[in-house]
């Protein structure tokens, strides 16, 4: 038989082993427990003589005595110990680092005393055999790293008591057993990294009290089993990336406080149960990657002034918000797929003036939007894809004087638009299948004096344009497909003098042109058949002074035209 057992001031004689202070019960095959009587002659000898009369005693598993002073459990004092029960004694102020590091025979409930003030980091790392409730008492101010991390078999409820102040990296770290509720004393001020990481068996709600400032990175991922609301109070200032990733099970609404200043990339991502509304406090200034991506909100979004930036995917998939998307006028950037899959949306869209990039796929598939759509004078990039299929949207499209690229297939599909496109003067590119099947444009289309290149299938199927189509000067190149059954062109086609190069089928069955007017030599137009299908072109105007164009009838580019020199 051997044991640990913590022994009050004896008198003389004889002693009990069932102490009061800390009482180790070792694997013992006779089951019985260890209660076996000590007269202070067997021990005196081993204890030193300054110390005071109130020792630990082990007992060896040759019978020897051997005895310590014990008011902390030391570092490493018992790692790896082999034993199946362990009560620490209310003498005890201070458990150490590693103090049980992996004694994982420990079986049955852990009950910290009330004079613990300290539990060091690893003090019982993957003590995996703990079983039921676990409370934190009050006395108790600092939970270190890894305390109880891996403490698998904990099935019931955790209590963190009131004069907790700082809950450690990795605390609670794996501690999947609990399944009931976890309650947060009101001193913590910081939930460290990974503090609750994969707990997934805690239940109902959430509340991290009003002391807390800092959530840290992962601190609650994975925590699926919560099955209620969360609050989050207005102490908190940063949310840390990953803080509540996948905790799918909470539900209702969400405020982020006015003190939240950051919330980190993956904060909330994959929180799918939240069915309500979503509201970000008027701190805020960066909203990470992925923070919100695939949660299930509902009703409109207000991304506050505070807001500088919004990550790449930070509400991708954000589906079930079903109002209007007020991005305010501090943000300057949209990350990519920012936005992307949001197709509940079907209010107005509302871009603030500070806005300088539109990511790629920032609003792709967005295709609920309504109403007009104001691209502020601040943009200056509009990214590849960046408002694929907002069917939604109608009425005119200004990209203004700021813009100088817009991205491949950036409003390709948004057939909804039933007005006019104007370009503005500082675009130097419009990217293949910029506006490719935006058929629902019905006004004219203007593009700025900047553009040197209309990439391929740039505005394929925009059938609905009228009137007459002018590329500016400043073009050189004109993609294959450009404009390929742009058929509601009913005036002229003018070609400006800097153009070098028209791709295949360009023009293709642009039916109701009636003429071109070109500044170009006759061998930019004599390609393979850029007006083919163009049936009501019968005149083409050159300038008088350029000798590559003959007067009277010609067959050029898929067409015969007469050719007059009057320009």
């Amino acid at each position: 038989m051997s044991g640990i057992v913590r022994l009050n001031q004896l008198p003389e004689g004889s002693g009990n082993l069932t102490s009061d202070d800390i009482f180790v019960f070792m694997d013992d095959p006779s089951g019985s427990a260890v209660t076996k009587k000590i007269s202070l002659s067997e021990i005196v000898d081993v204890i030193p003589k300054s110390q005071p009369f109130d020792p630990t005693i082990l007992i060896n598993d040759d019978n020897s005595v051997s005895a310590y002073m014990l008011t902390s459990i030391w570092d490493n004092q018992f790692e790896n110990f082999t034993a199946i029960g362990l009560r620490i004694g209310d003498s005890v102020t201070s458990i150490g680092n590693d103090a049980f590091y992996f004694c994982s025979g420990f079986t049955g409930n852990l009950t910290i005393p009330d004079s613990v003030t300290t539990i060091g980091s690893n003090a019982f790392n993957n003590c995996s055999g703990f079983t039921g409730n676990l409370t934190i008492p009050d006395s108790v101010t600092t939970i270190g790293d890894y305390a109880f991390n891996s403490c698998a078999g904990f099935n019931g409820s955790l209590t963190i008591g009131n004069s907790v102040t700082t809950i450690g990296n990795y605390a609670f770290g794996y501690c999947y057993g609990f399944n009931g509720s976890l309650t947060i004393g009101n001193s913590v001020t910081s939930i460290g990294n990974y503090a609750f990481y994969f707990c997934s068996g805690f239940t109902g709600n959430l509340t991290i009290p009003d002391s807390v400032t800092t959530i840290g990175s992962n601190a609650f991922n994975n925590c699926s089993g919560f099955t209620g609301n969360l609050t989050i109070p207005d102490s908190v200032t940063t949310i840390g990336s990953n803080a509540f990733n996948n905790c799918s099970g909470f539900t209702g609404n969400l405020t982020i406080p006015d003190s939240v200043t950051t919330i980190g990339s993956d904060a909330f991502y994959f929180c799918s149960g939240f069915n309500g509304s979503l509201t970000i406090g008027n701190s805020v200034t960066t909203i990470g990657d992925y923070a919100f991506r695939a949660t299930e909100f509902t009703g409109s979004l207000t991304i506050g002034n505070s807001v500088t930036t919004i990550g790449n995917y930070a509400f991708n998939s954000c589906a079930g918000f079903n109002g209007s998307l007020t991005i305010g006028n501090s943000v300057t950037s949209i990350g990519n797929y920012a936005f992307g899959y949001c197709y509940g949306f079907n209010g107005s869209l509302t871009i603030g003036n500070s806005v300088t990039t539109i990511g790629s796929y920032a609003f792709v598939y967005c295709s609920g939007f309504s109403g007009s759509l104001t691209i502020p004078d601040s943009v200056t990039t509009i990214g590849s894809y960046a408002f694929y299929f907002c069917s939604g949207f109608t009425g005119n499209l200004t990209i203004p004087d700021s813009v100088t690229t817009i991205g491949y297939a950036a409003f390709n599909s948004c057939a909804g638009f039933n007005g006019s496109l104007t370009i503005g003067n500082s675009v130097t590119s419009i990217g293949n299948y910029a506006f490719g099947y935006c058929y629902g444009f019905n006004g004219s289309l203007t593009i700025g004096n900047s553009v040197t290149s209309i990439g391929n299938n740039a505005f394929y199927f925009c059938s609905g344009f009228t009137g007459n189509l002018t590329i500016p000067d400043s073009v050189t190149t004109i993609g294959n497909y450009a404009f390929y059954a742009c058929d509601g062109f009913n005036g002229s086609l003018t070609i400006g003098n800097s153009v070098t190069s028209i791709g295949n089928y360009a023009f293709h069955n642009c039916i109701n042109f009636t003429n071109i007017n070109s500044y170009v030599a006759r061998s930019v137009l004599d390609i393979t058949n850029p007006f083919q299908g163009c049936t009501n072109i019968t005149t083409l105007h050159a300038r008088a002074s350029d000798s590559s164009w003959t007067t009277g009838s010609d067959t050029i580019g898929g067409i015969t035209v007469t050719v007059i020199k009057d320009l």
